[in-house]
């Protein structure tokens, strides 16, 4: 005997399906993401607050997460990045005669 489902159920399982279709988060990589943004995993509370958030919720934080995470790539943000860039410029400014000595100051 095949039994098919109930058209309601049938329907509410389509709008499910249209509604995670606008998500890009993942529960299952949350802990990556928030430990690449935070240095350190998300346990205990921290966890479950996530698991806690409705879909629309864990997509602004996950977004949000995501947004720092480039925002601290970026090469100004990077201390050891700037110390070079600056040293940099003060070389080259010291160089104006094209000088074959350079001085990092």
């Amino acid at each position: 005997m095949n039994m098919k489902p109930l058209p309601h159920i049938a329907y509410l399982k389509s709008i499910k399906q249209k509604q995670m279709q606008n998500f890009t988060y993942s529960d299952e990589l949350y802990s990556d993401l928030f430990k690449d943004a935070n240095g350190f995993r998300p346990r205990g509370m921290l966890f479950d607050r996530w698991m806690a958030k409705s879909p629309a919720e864990k997509q602004r934080e996950w977004d949000s997460l995501q947004a720092e995470i480039i925002e601290a790539c970026k090469p100004e943000n990077d201390p050891d990045y700037c110390f070079f860039h600056h040293s940099i410029r003060k070389c080259e400014c010291l160089n104006v005669n094209n000088d074959s000595t350079w001085k990092i100051i």
